[in-house]
């Protein structure tokens, strides 16, 4: 009889104890731009390593950046938003020349800036998601002491999220090449726009170089 009561005891409390554990909350999943936020996370910790500064090491550091973070970008979307609605004057072959300029374009603009970074980090905020395909992902990036705002406009595409827009403290980036571009197409045949922007990132490219060398000789020198 006491045995009985026993497991009738302990059948109630197991009872009592099941809703317990069954209203436990699940894991959250990670965010949609999980993937996003943790290549920029490396990226930036790639640039604070001294190792990677050094004149010898620079365009492996380079190269380690475009493996990090151009798979989360689609450059061919951001191209079309760049152009607007000079993007059907151009020929299928205009289309992948210029995709493959503007990101050029923007790596000079903006990675020429960043290597020099020192900061401590980027923080992310909770996404926002604007629609089913819509996702705005907001950051603040130390640079020295001094946090920037910068956003980032995701698209939800077959490849995954992928980056479309970059806002810095407000601005477009997209919107702000957008102004440029369709001012020379107002000026400039499609084909001479493109020739316009080879010159330009072949200038770059020299200047970089030379930038390099003189790294290269300044350290030989110290080393003597």
């Amino acid at each position: 009889m006491i045995q009985h009561r026993t497991l009738a005891i302990l059948y109630f409390l197991v009872a009592l104890l099941l809703p317990l554990s069954s209203q436990a909350e699940p894991p959250t999943d990670p965010p949609a731009t999980d993937a996003i936020q943790r290549s920029i996370k490396l990226a930036l910790e790639l640039l604070r390593d001294p190792a990677m500064a050094k004149p010898d090491m620079l365009e492996s550091r380079r190269d380690k950046l475009r493996a990090l973070i151009y798979g989360h970008f689609d450059f061919a979307m951001m191209s079309r938003g760049a152009i607007g609605s000079y993007w059907s004057n151009f020929t299928q072959k205009q289309k992948e020349s210029f995709i493959d300029l503007f990101r050029q374009t923007l790596e000079d603009a903006y990675l020429d800036k960043v290597e020099s970074y020192r900061g401590k980090g980027a923080e992310f905020a909770p996404e926002q998601r604007k629609s089913a395909r819509i996702i705005i992902l907001d950051s603040h990036v130390d640079l020295g002491g001094t946090p920037i705002k910068l956003t980032y406009l995701c698209l939800e595409t077959p490849q995954g999220w992928k980056v479309v827009d970059l806002v810095l403290e407000g601005v477009s980036i997209i919107a702000n090449y957008r102004k440029q571009f369709q001012y020379l197409l107002q000026q400039h045949e499609v084909e001479e726009m493109l020739e316009m922007l080879r010159k330009k990132i072949e200038s770059n490219r020299q200047a970089r170089m030379h930038v390099i060398d003189e790294a290269k000789a300044a350290e030989k020198a110290s080393n003597l």
